[in-house]
């Protein structure tokens, strides 16, 4: 009951996160890099240590994590994922290209097994940028949704600060565009998450016999 009440909230929040990101960055936001990697990891690390820290396999588990965690922090390789919601598939192919011009740099395109486009950048070394057109579940002014994956290697890359620019841009064009019905939604998914993750977390509190649910009085002493 416990885990279950802990994954529910997690995943309300995740929702809630969300719906921040689309209000504060107009739709235009970072889901995965290497800090996003970092957090989650640090998060399961914590969520283990308070309630399973004595068992033997679990501390093991959490010692591999924080090494992962580590030597992830020493690989030179960045792999940013963008979501951009409430446009069109053309704009985020031409605002790319145009972005990848301004800053001087020559690129080579093809498709992937998947169909998308795929950038590659050969003076930047092993530098791609792979743009995934997805549709929008959640109708707003436009039903395009575009995921854009940048992957580079090697430190100090350029192409961070490439990205950084086009995420400007793309947000730009969303300046007076309305996000009501997406926040609405992902506020909604949030709210009902929470209201699950409390009942169980009750549940879990007036049943003593299950592990680790015994702990959560202590949690409150």
């Amino acid at each position: 009951m416990l885990n279950l009440s802990m994954t529910l909230m997690l995943m309300g929040v995740t929702s809630a996160v969300e719906a921040a990101n689309v209000k504060m960055k107009r739709g235009v936001y970072i889901r995965g890099s290497k800090v996003g990697f970092r957090v989650v990891m640090l998060g399961i690390v914590a969520f283990l240590a308070l309630f399973f820290r004595e068992d033997p396999y679990v501390q093991g588990l959490m010692a591999f994590l924080l090494v992962l965690v580590a030597a992830e922090m020493l690989i030179p390789y960045e792999r940013m994922v963008i979501q951009i919601r409430n446009g069109t598939h053309r704009e985020s192919y031409e605002e790319l290209v145009r972005v990848l011009r301004e800053a001087g740099y020559g690129y080579e395109v093809e498709t992937d097994r998947f169909d998308n486009a795929v950038y590659r950048i050969p003076s930047l070394g092993k530098a791609q940028i792979i743009v995934k057109e997805k549709e929008a579940y959640i109708r707003e002014a436009f039903s395009d949704r575009t995921e854009v994956v940048a992957v580079s290697t090697g430190y100090g890359n350029p192409l961070n600060e490439v990205m950084e620019t086009y995420i400007h841009r793309m947000r730009e064009k969303r300046a007076d565009r309305s996000f009501t019905r997406t926040i609405q939604v992902f506020l909604g998914v949030a709210a009902i998450f929470a209201i699950l993750a409390g009942l169980f977390f009750f549940q879990a509190w007036q049943s003593p016999w299950e592990y680790p649910n015994q702990r959560i009085d202590e949690l409150f002493d």
